[in-house]
C-alpha cells in the first residue's frame, strides 16, 4: 500500500494491478476537516456494518466491496452526518 501525501490518494498494489480507491480522498476531506476524523468516521462505521449487516445503499451500488471502503462511499455521498463543531 503506497499513501501518497502530496495528493492524498491511496495506491493498493496487490495480484500484479493497482487500484486506485474510491472516492477520491480529496474529495471526502471537502467533507470532513482532517484525515484523523475521516480514520475515525470509516472505521466506526465499518465497524458497525460488520457487526450489523446494515447498509445505507444497496449493496450492489456500492463500488467497494470491503466495509471501509463503503463507508468512505456512504461519507462521500453524505450518508453519513460529520457534525463540525
Amino acid at each position: 500500500m503506497l499513501i501518497n501525501e502530496g495528493t492524498c490518494s491511496i495506491v493498493i498494489i496487490g495480484e500484479g494491478v493497482d487500484k486506485v480507491i474510491y472516492p477520491s480522498i480529496d474529495k471526502i476531506l471537502n467533507i470532513v476537516d482532517s484525515k484523523y476524523e475521516l480514520v475515525y468516521i470509516a472505521s466506526d462505521r465499518s465497524k458497525q456494518m460488520t457487526k450489523t449487516g446494515y447498509y445505507q445503499m444497496n449493496e450492489k451500488d456500492y463500488k467497494s466491496s470491503s466495509n471501509i471502503g463503503r463507508a468512505l462511499e456512504e461519507v462521500y455521498n453524505n450518508l453519513i452526518k460529520v457534525d463540525k463543531r
